[in-house]
């Protein structure tokens, strides 16, 4: 597997179950991943992981935390 694909899904993990854990980017290892919320139908969130450094995000389709 990718490298950075394997630093997507460790980056991923973690931000899952505390969206406030501080997480490097997986692409430049310079930023800090930051995470945003965004209603996805009544019981799901789109949780995006952004770079403010590099610019890179990936997005997490979730249920809606407790």
């Amino acid at each position: 597997m990718d490298v950075k694909l394997e630093r997507w899904i460790e980056a991923a993990k973690k931000l899952v179950n505390n969206p406030n854990a501080k997480v490097s980017c997986p692409e430049c290892n310079t930023g800090t991943l930051a995470v945003i919320d965004e209603p996805f139908g009544t019981e799901k969130i789109d949780r995006y992981l952004v770079c403010g450094t590099c610019g890179k995000y990936e997005v997490l389709t979730m249920n809606k935390p407790d």
